[in-house]
């Protein structure tokens, strides 16, 4: 089975540049907007994982602002489990370093290879105020160690009921296990920002109504950028290609004193033209509008 096989039946699906880029300049307005970190990114206080690492993509986006700032190499960390993905990700980690003139011995990379769900002694031994990325979309999980199964289970009931669904399968999917991860290392931290992008089914269907509940608890401010593309709703223009599930840009904001408030915005038309606008925009230019936070 070659590497792009391998992949894909792992739901890992490269992403586009501009989104990318969109979720950390909208990372970077939010935590000098909402969590008070005037320097955004580059704020020495900023602890930042992307815990599905592959090529490093936004660990490298999210470095630019911070490219000079003090220990900057030991405030950011990537994850990633598959080793060719690991490889790629040290290479070019360490050739925008390098252009960016930061000599950096490759064992000093902040690049791990583990999985995240396992997890690794780099992931609980440190705090976290960040938590972005683009996590596999797997409905047949292989993660089914005990500490994510356990954590989990948040997810498997409304206010202490179960949810009762006859079959809760895709809440075994890999980007609900990441977003169960990151929610728990925001909370474990007391405040931060998770910026994900997942499959957008998470936001409606009726399986996910305990997922959406303890989002509704822990978080103050929740964005969701809806990017459709769901080809089984008759929806075009996906930004990743060759898959047939729609996608969303989540932002959730954990901040004491925040009023607590759900936003939502739709982007539609050909890849094309979302592409181009997620290129040019971020959260703080983003049409948003009030949702009621209501039931789940």
């Amino acid at each position: 089975m070659s590497q792009t096989e391998l992949r894909r039946l792992r739901g890992v699906y490269s992403t586009p540049s501009p989104l990318v880029h969109y979720l950390v300049l909208s990372v970077h307005h939010l935590l000098q907007r909402k969590l008070g970190f005037s320097a955004g990114l580059a704020d020495p206080a900023v602890r930042l994982l992307d815990p599905a690492a592959g090529a490093m993509n936004f660990i490298r986006m999210a470095c630019r602002p911070a490219l000079g700032s003090a220990g900057l190499l030991s405030r950011f960390l990537g994850i990633e489990l598959l080793p060719d993905a690991h490889a790629r990700g040290l290479a070019t980690m360490h050739r925008f370093l390098k252009a960016a003139g930061c000599a950096a011995r490759p064992e000093s990379l902040p690049v791990v290879l583990a999985d995240a769900l396992a997890p690794p002694p780099e992931l609980l031994e440190r705090s976290f105020n960040v938590v972005i990325g683009n996590p596999p979309w797997r409905g047949c999980s292989s993660n089914r160690g005990e500490w994510i199964t356990d954590l989990l289970r948040e997810y498997f009931q409304v206010d202490g009921d179960s949810l009762g669904e006859r079959n809760p399968k895709w809440l075994q999917d890999d980007y609900v296990k990441f977003l169960r991860l990151a929610q728990w290392l925001v909370e474990r931290n007391g405040e931060g920002i998770v910026a994900f992008v997942l499959n957008h089914n998470f936001l409606d269907a009726p399986t996910f109504r305990g997922l959406r509940r303890s989002l509704l608890r822990t978080f103050e401010e929740i964005y969701v950028l809806d990017l459709h593309g769901n080809a089984r709703k008759r929806e075009t223009g996906n930004v990743f290609t060759g898959v047939a599930q729609g996608a969303a840009a989540v932002f959730l904001v954990k901040k004491a004193g925040l009023e607590r408030r759900v936003w939502r915005a739709d982007l539609q038309g050909s890849r094309g033209e979302k592409l181009g606008i997620l290129s040019r925009t971020y959260a703080g230019t983003t049409p948003w509008t009030g949702i009621e936070r209501s039931g789940p």
